[in-house]
């Protein structure tokens, strides 16, 4: 929801309102919303989160929420400024466990199925939605590379 910081409390309360009418229709269809499990990011630039900086917690579905200052969602870990820092920071962290873990047993094949095996699990790492990274800022680049 897009939202300017002069009528911020306005708009919590239409997300209020909107989320418990989506609560509501869940148990008319005897679902279950489990906003315990639901996280809170507010995004934008540094000067509108400075100024949204009182807003700490937002009421979602009857259930009061911490705002984060990261979110993750589907392995990709979202920041307030939508920088991926976060994101391409585990990326590498993930790539280096598993090229360490697999010069542990490389010696046990030959080295082309080594070679095949490192470059597919790095690589699926890296190509898993590589597309939030387009026009990301040089540093995020050279550090995934």
């Amino acid at each position: 929801m897009f939202m300017r910081t002069t009528d911020s409390a306005h708009h919590l309360n239409i997300l209020h309102a909107c989320s418990t009418v989506v609560r509501d229709w869940y148990l008319a269809n005897s679902l279950l919303l489990n906003a315990d499990k639901t996280n809170v990011i507010l995004l934008g630039s540094a000067n509108q989160l400075r100024l949204a900086a009182s807003v700490d917690s937002v009421e979602v579905a009857g259930v009061t929420l911490p705002v984060a200052s990261t979110l993750k969602s589907l392995s990709v870990i979202l920041d307030q400024r939508l920088t991926f820092n976060d994101h391409a920071t585990a990326v590498t962290k993930s790539c280096n466990y598993h090229t360490r873990a697999i010069k542990h047993v490389c010696h046990l094949w030959p080295e082309s199925v080594a070679q095949m095996l490192v470059c597919s699990l790095i690589n699926s790492r890296l190509d898993y939605c590589n597309l939030l990274l387009h026009r990301a800022p040089e540093s995020i680049m050279k550090k995934l590379q």
